[in-house]
C-alpha cells in the first residue's frame, strides 16, 4: 500500500544508524527488555453472597483505595534475580506500590515468577491503523496462573507492553532517559499509589492514539535513540497449553488502535423512531428531508437532531449537504431533470457514522469518527484531499462531483462528405464554456493547496501540477438510495464506511483511492487518498548497506510478486489491440502498423541498468504483430478503409449526448448536466495527458532485518546498496510496515518496504 506523503528517514534516526555502522561493537552488549503491565485492581470479595446494592457500595470503597488488595501488576524479563527462585510464597509480579503479588495456599514450590519468553510487534493491521502485540509467557503452577489470569487474561483488559534495549542508553547522557513506564508515570512518582493513579489516568491517551499522545511518544522514542517503544491496548485473544511438568504456556494478543472503535454497531436504536412520513405539502424541505432519513434509516428523531447540532459543517446548516430533496417536476421544462436525491460524503461521515456514539452514551473522544484536519488558507479545516482532474465528471448516478467549472459536452458540426481521417466524429468536452455546477456552495476542486502539519515546525504542502488538481472528497455527493442500501446491509460502522468508500472509489476513474489509514507518523487513523503523494525534496536518502562487512543489516530479501500477471499480459494486450484497431494501415514496408500501446507493453526502458542498457521483449512484440496480421487476413480487422460520415451526423451526436446526460435542477434554477453516462469517454479525457507526477508504488517488496530499533514510520523512504543501481536512481524504497521480535536471542526489527518510482 502507499501513503499520501513521502518523507526521508528522520534526522535523528539516520544519526543512530550511522553510529551503529561506525561502532558495531555497541550492539554486542545489547540488553533487550520487555515489561508487561496491567492496570487491574485485584481484591478479595464475597460478591456472590452480596446484594446488588451492597456490591455497589463495596466497589466504591475499593475504587477509593479502601481495603486490602493489589494495585496493578508489573512483570518484566529483567526482574530482581531474587524473585527468579522463590523459596517461600509463589510470586506473580509486583504491584505499583512495590508490594509482591503472592499466591495464597501455595508454599515451598521453589518456582520462578512468570517469565516473558518472547514478544512480537506488528504495526501493519489495516493500513497501519492497528498495532498488535503477541506475547508468550510461562507460568509454573496452576495457582500462579490463576492469579496471573486475573491481571492479564480477561477479554478487554487494558495492558501496557513496553519494550526496547537498555544497553543503547549508554549513547545518551546519564539520566537523560528512564525507559521504565516514563510515558505514563511522571518523574519521581514510583512505588506509591500516585504512580498507579497516574498510570490509569494516562493510559487512555496512548490507547486512543490522539495527536498529542502520538507526538509525545515520538519525542520519547527520539530521546531514547530508538531504544524504547510501547503498545497500550486491550486483550483481544488469549490461550494456554499445559506441559507434562505442569508448566503453563500462555499466549496473549493485545490490540492498540482506533480501528477497534469502528467495530461498534452503526445504529443502536431500539427499532422505533419518531420520524414522520414526508408531507407532500410540507413547505420546509429540510424538515421533510430529515423526517425521510429518520424513517428510512430507523433513527431516533431526538438523537438525530442532537447529532446535527453536535457535529457541525462549514456552514453550520446541514441542509446544504442534502441535494435534490423535495424536487417535483411541476413545469414541462423540468421534466428532463432527475429527481434522485443525494447526501454529501461529509454528512455520511460526521452524522450517520456517529449516530451510534450519540445514542449509545459512548466515550466520544475515542469513538467519534475522526476527520483529518489540514491548513487551508491559514485555517484548520476538515477536508479529505484527493487527486482529481480538472475535467472530472460523474459517469454514473451513484455519485456527483460538484464543481465551479464543470465542462460542457458538445457535438461538433461535420461538413458533408467528411471522413474519419480529416474530421472529428466524436463529441468532446468544452473546457472553455464551463458551467457553475457547485451544489449549495460546495465544489470538489479546492481553491488553495492544503498543508499537512506532519510534526512541529514541519509542514507538507500537498499539491499537483498541470491538469490534475486537489479535491475535497467531503464535497462528493452520494446517491441517497445507495447510502440507504449500504446502511441496511451493514451492522458495524466499519462495514458501512467500507461500502461507501468502495462505491466512491469505483466511480473515481482510478484517480484516487480512499482507505482507512494513518496519514502520517503523528496522527491518528482516518480516511486518506493513498494515491496522493507529495514530491520528494532534494534530500540524499539514507542507504542501507547489506553487502558490506560492517553492515548493520542482518537479513535482506527482494521480491517481485506479479510474475503470473506479467506473463499473461501480452495475451490480454493482443486482444485489446485487435479491438482498438478498426482500420489497420500498412507502413512503408508493407507491414501492418501497430498502435503505440503495443510497443509500450514490451518496453522495459524504465528499468534499464545504471549503464543505460535496457530490455525489449521481442518475442511478445512478434506475437502481437502476428496476431494482428492474422486478424487482418481473416477479415476481423478491415484494412485501409475510411469511414464515411453522412450529413446530419452532428444532430445524431446531439441526440446521443441528450440520451447519455443526466440533468439536475440546480439551486440557481438552471438545469445542467451533472452526470454523463459514458465512462470510457470521460476516462479518456481525464487521462489524456501524462500525469505531472511520475510516482508509482510498484509490486516490488523488500524486507530488511536489523538489530532492534524503534522510530521507523510508514511512509518514510531510503535507498539500498546491493540492488541494481537503477532502483536508487529512479525511485526510493518506502516503508509500509515495521515489525519487532524480542526473545532470548535479542531484539530484531523487520522493515517492510515497497519500491516507489519517483523519476522526475
Amino acid at each position: 500500500m502507499g501513503f499520501p506523503y513521502l518523507s526521508p528517514l528522520k534526522e535523528w534516526t539516520v544519526k543512530v544508524l550511522n553510529k551503529r555502522e561506525e561502532n558495531p561493537q555497541l550492539l554486542s552488549l545489547r540488553m533487550p527488555f520487555i515489561i508487561l503491565v496491567s492496570g487491574a485492581k485485584v481484591v478479595k470479595s464475597s460478591a456472590k453472597k452480596q446484594s446488588s446494592k451492597e456490591r455497589t457500595e463495596e466497589l466504591k470503597k475499593i475504587l477509593g483505595n479502601e481495603g486490602e488488595g493489589y494495585n496493578g501488576c508489573i512483570i518484566s524479563n529483567q526482574n530482581d534475580i531474587s524473585l527468579n527462585y522463590q523459596t517461600s510464597e509463589t510470586i506473580v509480579g509486583i504491584d505499583f506500590t512495590g508490594k509482591p503479588i503472592k499466591v495464597e495456599g501455595e508454599i515451598n514450590r521453589r518456582i520462578s515468577t512468570p517469565i516473558i519468553e518472547s514478544l512480537e510487534i506488528d504495526t501493519d493491521g489495516a493500513n497501519n491503523t492497528l498495532k498488535i502485540a503477541r506475547l508468550k509467557v510461562k507460568c509454573f503452577s496452576l495457582k500462579q496462573f490463576e492469579m496471573f489470569e486475573l491481571f492479564f487474561c480477561k477479554p478487554g483488559m487494558n495492558l501496557l507492553v513496553e519494550y526496547g534495549d537498555s544497553s543503547i542508553n549508554r549513547m545518551n547522557e546519564p539520566g537523560k532517559f528512564n525507559n521504565i513506564t516514563e510515558a505514563l508515570i511522571p518523574k519521581g512518582k514510583t512505588n506509591d499509589l500516585s504512580a498507579y493513579e497516574s498510570f490509569c489516568k494516562n493510559f487512555s491517551k496512548y490507547y486512543r492514539a490522539d495527536l498529542e499522545s502520538l507526538r509525545a511518544l515520538q519525542k520519547t522514542i527520539e530521546k531514547s535513540n530508538g531504544s524504547y517503544d510501547l503498545v497500550a491496548g486491550k486483550v483481544v485473544d488469549y490461550s494456554f497449553s499445559i506441559e507434562g511438568n505442569g508448566i503453563y504456556n500462555v499466549d496473549i494478543e493485545i490490540n492498540q488502535g482506533n480501528q477497534i472503535s469502528l467495530a461498534i454497531p452503526i445504529n443502536v436504536n431500539s427499532g422505533t423512531s419518531e420520524g414522520k412520513s414526508p408531507a407532500k405539502n410540507n413547505p420546509n424541505i429540510f424538515e421533510q428531508s430529515k423526517n425521510s432519513i429518520v424513517a428510512d434509516f430507523n433513527i431516533d428523531k431526538k438523537i438525530f437532531d442532537e447529532a446535527l447540532k453536535k457535529y457541525t459543517n462549514p456552514s453550520n446548516d446541514w441542509k446544504n449537504d442534502f441535494f435534490n430533496f423535495g424536487k417535483v417536476n411541476k413545469e414541462k421544462k423540468d421534466e428532463t431533470a432527475s429527481t434522485d436525491t443525494y447526501l454529501s460524503f461529509r454528512f455520511i461521515l460526521k452524522v450517520l457514522c456517529n449516530i451510534s456514539v450519540s445514542a449509545g452514551g459512548l466515550d466520544e473522544a475515542f469513538f467519534k469518527f475522526p476527520l483529518p484536519s489540514y491548513k487551508l488558507s491559514g485555517k484548520d479545516t476538515e477536508i479529505i484531499p484527493i487527486k482529481i482532474h480538472k475535467n472530472i465528471l460523474a459517469s454514473s448516478d451513484e455519485v456527483i462531483f460538484p464543481n465551479k467549472k464543470l465542462p460542457r459536452i458538445d457535438a461538433p458540426t461535420k461538413p458533408k462528405g467528411s471522413t474519419s481521417s480529416d474530421a472529428d466524429t466524436k463529441f468532446k468536452l468544452n473546457e472553455k464554456n464551463t458551467i457553475d455546477a457547485s451544489i449549495n456552495g460546495y465544489s470538489l476542486e479546492l481553491d488553495s493547496n492544503p498543508i499537512l502539519e506532519k510534526a512541529e515546525n514541519q509542514n507538507i504542502t500537498i499539491q499537483i501540477d498541470g491538469d490534475y488538481k486537489i479535491g475535497n472528497a467531503l464535497n462528493i455527493f452520494v446517491k441517497y438510495k445507495s447510502v440507504l442500501e449500504a446502511w441496511r446491509k451493514s451492522y458495524t460502522r466499519i462495514d458501512f464506511i467500507t461500502k461507501i468508500i468502495n462505491l466512491i472509489n469505483s466511480n473515481g476513474y482510478g484517480l484516487y483511492k480512499l482507505v482507512y489509514a494513518c496519514p502520517q507518523d503523528t496522527a491518528p487513523a482516518t480516511l486518506i487518498d493513498y494515491k496522493l503523494i507529495n514530491k520528494i525534496e532534494n534530500i540524499i536518502p539514507y542507504r542501507f548497506k547489506p553487502t558490506t562487512i560492517s553492515s548493520i543489516v542482518k537479513d535482506f530479501t527482494f521480491n517481485f510478486e506479479m510474475s503470473n500477471l506479467v506473463a499473461g499480459r501480452s495475451i490480454f494486450n493482443a486482444q485489446k489491440f485487435m479491438k482498438n484497431i478498426k482500420n489497420a494501415q500498412k507502413d512503408e514496408h508493407g507491414e501492418i502498423a501497430l498502435p503505440d500501446e503495443a510497443y509500450q507493453s514490451v518496453d522495459y526502458s524504465m528499468f534499464s541498468n545504471s549503464d543505460g542498457f535496457y530490455s525489449i521483449n521481442k518475442i511478445d512484440l512478434k506475437a502481437v504483430t502476428d496476431t494482428v496480421q492474422i486478424a487482418v487476413t481473416k477479415g476481423v480487422i478491415k484494412e485501409g478503409e475510411k469511414e464515411k460520415i453522412e450529413e446530419g451526423e452532428a444532430s445524431n451526436l446531439t441526440q446521443l449526448i441528450q440520451e447519455k446526460s443526466t440533468k439536475f435542477k440546480l439551486p440557481n434554477g438552471k438545469i445542467e448536466t451533472l452526470i454523463f453516462n459514458d465512462n470510457k469517454f470521460i476516462l479518456d479525457k481525464i487521462n489524456s495527458e501524462e500525469q505531472s507526477t511520475n510516482s508509482t508504488l510498484t509490486p516490488i517488496e523488500i524486507t530488511i532485518t536489523i538489530d532492534g530499533m524503534s522510530g521507523f514510520n510508514c511512509g518514510e523512504y531510503f535507498h539500498i546498496d546491493g540492488v541494481p543501481e537503477i532502483y536508487n536512481q529512479i525511485g526510493v524504497f518506502q516503508i509500509t510496515n515495521t515489525k519487532h521480535n524480542l526473545d532470548k536471542d535479542g531484539w530484531n526489527t523487520i522493515i517492510e518496504a515497497g519500491f516507489r518510482i519517483n523519476k522526475k
